[in-house]
């Protein structure tokens, strides 16, 4: 999201408009799903899960935790996702794993779990979809000014984790055609058919730069 990083210039945000209007930017889907991090334990051989900084620094949560952290209105995609998550591991070898996942559920990956249950967007299937980005990893950490340390971000090549989907995919459509892992891989988007959108939109920008003298 743009309005998450301070550091964007007036004239880079006009930019991305530009590049958006005229069918020059890349990007992901953004899906309508709930979000979960999820990761694996080598030492303890089962699936982890985690919601926040904190439990990602001691290596997640298993299926047992899943009732602590989630209401009843949910709890029960979030557990049947999760089962698919350790189904589709079975598909990966250890030496896969401990690439992927470190010895005792280090890395972390950002997933959204969609079609499990609906929000908004009825989807035909279910699916975890690994972002590409957002992965945290507790094997480094972050420490900010007051000392409070953080999971770091996973430094991680894009092809193993897209290849690594594919396999974990395979395994749980053989079981369940209807269920898939998914990479969100990157796509272009198309231009505007209106180009007078993107004018109005920086002429705005404009207008509200010249209200403040800059």
């Amino acid at each position: 999201h743009l309005y998450e990083n301070p550091d964007l210039t007036f004239g880079e945000i006009k930019d991305i408009l530009q590049q958006a209007a005229d069918g020059r930017l890349q990007g992901t889907i953004k899906v309508d799903g709930q979000n979960l991090y999820l990761s694996y334990s080598i030492k303890a051989s089962e699936a982890r899960f985690a919601r926040t900084e904190n439990e990602m620094l001691t290596g997640g949560l298993p299926e047992e935790g899943l009732s602590t952290r989630f209401p009843e209105a949910v709890l029960g995609s979030f557990t049947e996702a999760f089962n698919d998550w350790q189904k589709a591991l079975d598909g990966i070898e250890v030496e896969e794993k401990l690439a992927l996942f470190g010895e005792d559920a280090n890395n972390f990956y950002n997933v959204e779990v969609t079609g499990y249950k609906i929000n908004v967007i009825g989807y035909k299937g279910k699916s975890l979809v690994i972002q590409q980005v957002g992965h945290k990893t507790n094997s480094k950490l972050d420490v900010n000014e007051k000392g409070k340390k953080s999971p770091a971000l996973l430094d991680i090549s894009q092809d193993l984790i897209k290849q690594a989907s594919k396999k974990l995919s395979a395994t749980l459509e053989q079981a369940q055609p209807d269920k898939k892992i998914v990479y969100n891989k990157t796509i272009t988007l198309g231009p505007t058919a209106d180009k007078k959108v993107l004018q109005t939109a920086l002429n705005k920008i404009d207008q509200a730069l010249q209200s403040v003298g800059l």
